[in-house]
This record gives C-alpha cells, sequence and structure tokens, in this order.
C-alpha cells in the first residue's frame, strides 16, 4: 500500500459533504472558518463541555495531542485498561484516545472500557431537549426509524466513522489486547441538556482556560478546577446505537457519487480517491453551496472556490454565485448554459419565470449603480415605515452572549445573556440626521443576571410611544427571550408585574427595517445580502447621507465617523492589557504582530470579548467598555442611516 497521510475524522466529513473540499484541506488551501470568532467560541464551548465531563467520570488515562505520533500510547493505555477490567470489574474511563488503522485516523472523545462491552462516547456541545415521556431516542434523531434527521446528520456521521473505524482496528489488534474482534461496541452520544441548570459547582466560574497558539490562532485549553463533581444536570447521554445502524446503510452525504453509500463503502471511497490522487472533475461538485464554501477566500491566497470553478468568479458582478438565495437548480441550470465554462455561468442563462421578485431585481441592477425601488414604498414610505407625523422615534441595537456552560449558579445550559443596548433618537420622522441623540444605553460586563436591569433601563430610556427600529428580528427575539425568562422565574421580584408589560408594549412598538429594505429595495454592490455589515459600507458611499456621522456634526450625538470607505474601519483596536491575560501565545496570534489586537466590529468579536471579560476580568475598565460601546452605537447609528436612506428614496 502506498503510504499517505491518513484521512482524519473532520477531513472524512467534509468528504461527505464535498470531495473537492476533502482536496482543499489536504492541499492545504485557507479556509475562512479560522477567522470566525464566533465558531472560535463554539469550540471553546464544546472543551468546556468535554471538561465537565471528565470531571464527573474522571479519566483513568488523558491522551495527548499529537496525531499519529500518540497512536502507540492510545494502543498501551488499552492495553492496559483492558488488563485492568478482566481483574477487578471496574470500569476504566480512556479520554482522547487516538487510533489508527489503514488510511484512516481519528480522536476519540472517551472510550470507555468494561468486561462486556467498549463505549464509544462522542460529547458535543449540542443541545437537545431529550425526548418526551414515553417517546423513544429513535424518534428523536430519526425520521420514522428510516433516516437521520437532518439537523443531527453531521454528529452521527462523526460518531459512525469512529465506530466503522474501531471495529477495523479491532480485526487488526483485537489479540494482542486481549479482546476478540467480535467484541461489542456501544455507540453513544453525551449532549448539553436543554433546560439544564448551573450550580455553584458546576457554572463557568468553576472553569478556567488557557490559550495558546495554533495555526496563527489562539487555541482554548478548558479545566474544571471547582469542587469534586458526581453528577450534574447540564449534561445527557443517549444510546445512539439505531442511529449509527442507519448510517452503516447510508451515510446521507451529500458529495455526488456518494448517494446511498454507507459509512464504510464511503470510507474506502475517499480512500481510494485519496490513494490514488485520482479526484473527481470538479464540475460535478459545483452548485449553490460553494456560495458559502469556507474555501471561498480571496483569489489571491489561493481560492478553493477559484480553483472548482477554473477562474475567479467574483470578477463578474452578474456571476450566477452572485445571486441572491440561488438554489442548487438554479446554479447547475446557469452551468449547463453557460456557453465558456464555469466561469461564465450568469444570471443571463436562467428562464425568467425561475427567478424570483427579489433576485429578478438584482438580475436587472448588478453592477449598474442605481437603486431599485418599488412603486409602493415610494408612494406611501412612511406608512411603510410605520412613522407617526410627529412625535419621537428610536432605533435599538442588543448585544447578547451564550455559553453552553452557564454563567451565573442557576443559569441554564446556552442561555441568552443581553448584556448591553444602545439607543438612539430622533425628534420626528422628517428630522434631519444631525439632530439625532445618544442615549446613555446599558452595558453589564460584571453581574451574572443583567435581565431586570437591562428591562429597567429600556423603560426609562425608550418611553412609552413611538416606533423602536431595528435591524433583524433579533431585537424582538431578545425582547421575547427576556420576558419567557421573567415569566419562569421563581425568585420574581417585586417589580416583574412591570417589567414584563415593559417587554409586551417595546415588542409592540419594534419595526423591522431590514424587513422593509428586503421587500422594497435593491441595493447594488451587497450581492442580494441585507446584513448591516454588508449594506452599511454601500450606503456610507453617498455623501449626503454620510455627513451627518462626521465627527462634531450632530451636536447631542458625540460619536463620530470619519473613514470614508466604512466607518467599522473606524473603531479602534481592542487595548493590549486585555489580550495579555490571554497568554503571550494568543496575544501573538491576536495581535498579528501589531501592538494591539482587533476591533469589536462585529457580534461573534463581541461575544468571544464578553466571555474574555468573564474569565478574565476588566468589567470596570474604561478602555474595555469602551470597545463595546462604540461597537454598538455604531450599530445603531447605522440603522438611523438605513432609516435616513429609506426616507430619501421614497421621494
Amino acid at each position: 500500500m502506498t503510504f499517505m497521510r491518513p484521512i482524519t475524522k473532520s477531513q472524512f466529513k467534509l468528504g461527505l459533504e464535498c470531495v473537492q473540499k476533502l482536496r482543499h484541506s489536504r492541499d492545504g488551501v485557507p479556509s475562512n472558518l479560522a477567522d470566525n470568532y464566533l465558531l472560535r467560541l463554539l469550540a471553546e464551548g464544546g472543551g468546556a463541555v468535554e471538561a465537565l465531563q471528565r470531571a464527573i467520570e474522571p479519566p483513568a488515562w488523558l491522551g495527548a495531542d499529537g496525531g499519529a505520533a500518540v497512536a502507540a500510547e492510545s494502543l498501551a493505555a488499552i492495553k492496559s485498561a483492558v488488563a485492568g477490567v478482566k481483574q477487578d470489574g471496574v470500569r476504566r474511563s480512556l479520554y482522547e484516545v487516538t487510533l489508527t488503522c489503514g488510511d484512516f485516523l481519528a480522536r476519540f472523545d472517551l472510550v470507555r472500557v468494561y468486561r462486556d462491552r467498549l463505549e464509544l462516547v462522542e460529547i458535543k456541545s449540542k443541545s437537545w431537549k431529550g425526548p418526551q415521556p414515553g417517546q423513544p431516542l429513535a424518534d428523536i434523531l430519526t425520521k420514522n426509524r428510516q433516516k437521520v434527521r437532518s439537523p443531527w446528520v453531521p454528529y452521527l456521521q462523526d460518531l459512525a466513522f469512529q465506530v466503522e473505524l474501531l471495529r477495523r482496528w479491532l480485526d487488526e489488534r483485537a489479540p494482542e489486547i486481549g479482546l476478540t474482534t467480535t467484541f461489542p461496541l456501544h455507540p453513544k452520544l453525551i449532549l448539553v441538556q436543554s433546560g439544564g441548570v448551573a450550580t455553584a459547582d458546576d457554572f463557568i466560574g468553576n472553569f478556567r482556560t488557557a490559550y495558546t497558539s495554533y495555526r496563527g490562532k489562539p487555541r482554548p485549553d478548558v479545566s474544571y478546577t471547582g469542587p469534586r463533581l458526581h453528577a450534574t444536570n447540564l449534561l445527557r447521554e443517549a444510546d445512539a446505537a439505531p442511529a449509527i445502524a442507519l448510517m452503516e446503510g447510508d451515510a446521507q452525504a451529500d458529495a455526488f457519487g456518494f448517494d446511498g453509500l454507507g459509512i464504510g463503502a464511503a470510507m474506502d471511497r475517499l480512500a481510494d480517491i485519496v490513494r490514488t490522487d485520482a479526484w473527481p472533475d470538479s464540475r460535478h461538485s459545483l452548485g449553490s453551496p460553494c456560495r458559502t464554501c469556507e474555501f471561498r477566500v480571496p483569489a489571491d491566497g489561493g481560492s478553493g472556490v477559484s480553483r472548482c470553478w477554473g477562474g475567479d468568479v467574483d470578477l463578474n458582478p452578474k456571476h450566477i454565485l452572485k445571486l441572491a438565495w440561488a438554489s442548487n437548480e438554479q446554479v447547475r441550470d446557469a452551468l449547463d448554459r453557460a456557453p465558456g465554462g464555469p466561469t461564465t455561468a450568469t444570471f443571463a442563462q436562467l428562464e425568467t419565470a425561475e427567478v424570483q421578485p427579489r433576485q429578478k431585481r438584482q438580475w436587472e441592477h448588478a453592477g449598474g449603480g442605481d437603486f431599485e425601488i418599488t412603486a409602493a414604498f415610494a408612494k406611501d414610505r412612511f406608512n411603510l415605515l410605520h412613522a407617526p407625523a410627529t412625535g419621537p422615534l428610536y432605533f435599538l441595537d442588543f448585544e447578547t452572549a451564550c455559553f453552553p456552560i452557564p454563567y451565573r449558579a442557576g443559569g441554564e445550559v446556552n442561555e441568552l445573556i443581553p448584556f448591553q443596548f444602545e439607543g438612539i433618537p430622533c425628534p420626528n420622522r422628517a428630522a434631519p440626521l444631525e439632530r439625532r441623540r445618544s442615549l446613555p444605553g446599558f452595558l453589564d460586563l460584571a453581574s451574572a443576571d443583567p435581565r431586570r436591569a437591562i428591562v429597567r433601563a429600556l423603560r426609562q430610556q425608550f418611553g412609552s410611544g413611538g416606533p423602536i427600529y431595528h435591524w433583524s428580528p433579533f431585537e424582538s427575539r431578545v425582547i421575547n427571550t427576556i420576558e419567557a425568562s421573567l415569566r419562569e422565574d421563581a425568585h420574581a421580584e417585586p417589580d416583574n408585574a412591570e417589567l414584563l408589560a415593559c417587554c409586551q408594549t417595546l415588542r409592540e412598538r419594534l419595526v423591522d427595517l431590514r424587513a422593509i429594505a428586503k421587500e422594497h429595495v435593491y441595493l447594488p454592490g451587497t450581492d442580494g445580502s441585507y446584513s448591516i455589515k454588508r449594506v452599511l459600507p454601500v450606503l456610507w458611499r453617498i455623501p449626503d447621507l454620510r455627513w451627518p456621522f462626521a465627527s462634531g456634526r450632530a451636536p447631542e450625538d458625540p460619536n463620530g465617523y470619519d473613514d470614508p470607505e466604512d466607518p467599522y474601519r473606524s473603531l479602534p483596536p481592542l487595548p493590549k492589557d486585555l489580550l495579555e491575560r490571554l497568554g503571550p501565545e494568543a496575544l501573538a496570534a491576536l495581535a498579528n504582530g501589531d501592538d494591539e489586537g482587533p476591533a469589536i466590529a462585529n457580534g461573534g468579536l463581541a461575544m468571544v470579548f464578553y466571555h474574555y471579560v468573564k474569565l478574565f476580568g476588566g468589567h470596570d475598565q474604561e478602555a474595555i467598555t469602551q470597545q463595546f460601546r462604540q461597537y454598538c452605537r455604531l450599530d445603531s447609528a447605522a440603522m438611523v442611516l438605513a432609516f435616513g436612506f429609506l426616507r430619501q428614496v421614497g421621494l
């Protein structure tokens, strides 16, 4: 057999999504996932869940990093565990076991060794509600026990791969470690229990995180440092055998040519492709998922999507990948009709009847500089904007955080914590934008439970009337979540009824500007996206709109933004003082050689640094609090600017 680097568990899952993704990964093509701060926080949450499980079930052995180089140590640990269990009958729990077999390598979260079985346990930070009384687990994971439900597919593909690899490994190693080749394997999942409530022993204050640099990014190592734990209601263990049996018959792979293949057959096919370097024609893999491929990085960075499509597909503003919400059928149709190959597949290859109204607007205006406004909006813009003729109107933006391990004793897993809002009022619907004011806002980086305080601040600052504009349904979700949590709180405070009434009133006043923009306006230069981070830079190029937001233009709003291209670039970087607490290696990775780190310029980074403050302190430092204030204030100001634009184009 020709030597090759083994296919890892993560690479195998990439191959099931798209064979070309596996190719990019093995070729070292850059991925944009490394720059996703929210994914970093999710990974750290997974580490915290694993640390909690190890605290409840202490390891008989804990493996080290190192890939194939540590496989011999894992083999020795399993041998020792099997011998020990045969002698005293006491279960052994082995964590971070690394095994290689043939062309594959996997790192196992937990292997339990019993006299009569091996339990293979995958630990995930995914929440689940669990079955209702009398409902079998198989009904949660599967559809009619014939197919794994789509939200669970990636998790069970992961576990099924490990089961198959361990079976093959036993075929080779069983006699050596004192087992039979048919020794029973029991696959299980440990998940975060939705509704689980933390105690004083298992909330985030009992965990510590150390950061090192890995491939130029901070890498967390989470450990539990609290008292000895015997149980927790934050985690739930489930037998995954019925779902894994389905995966063994059909891995439910999305990759071209893998339809109907079970996990074992899919492993063999991928191994053959990698071993022979005989990769399928990339044209078979092209489709709508390419729009969100993690290997779609700038072409000068070696974009995987550019490799697949045969050129820089971002050069053409009418390319099919830029059509908002392009379906796979639309992409394939355009590819089939493209005269010069994939890079010439444009909107023009589609039949008009196949294009949604919003897509049609984009098709007609892509590459141009004109905005497209529907007649209904232009006729009665203020009615559509729900703005009264007189009286104040407000603009609101929330920042929130959540983590699998609650931030407070009594908190629920993945509890949504609204720790900040910023608000901007304008005197009336026709007032010049420079007459806006800056409200005091709210920021609480210290309290364990800021829910009531934030509602009290909203009540005080937003008054009792006037529309409250926001961008996307998120603000409504935050208020709904706060209201639901206050209703369920067993420790209600005297003003709970007033706070609940305030939540209802606030919700009734909310107006989603994004929904109005999506329905009535096409903005060139956003590729059909209505994210405020994509919309604001486009609107910022309009001098009449940008002018009122320059420094010193609004007498009652001290916040000014002077970057000529993108106001988010005017935000100052995070102070080195906070980053130094993460450790020197992580500081170097975050700061990229500069004296300071990145600015808080998106919600994911705000969540990450809220987490850092909770772990390392700094809630009372002006330099840190100003970072949060300036970012959230800019999001609120962006809504004011968008309102001004909608008001202007409706004339």
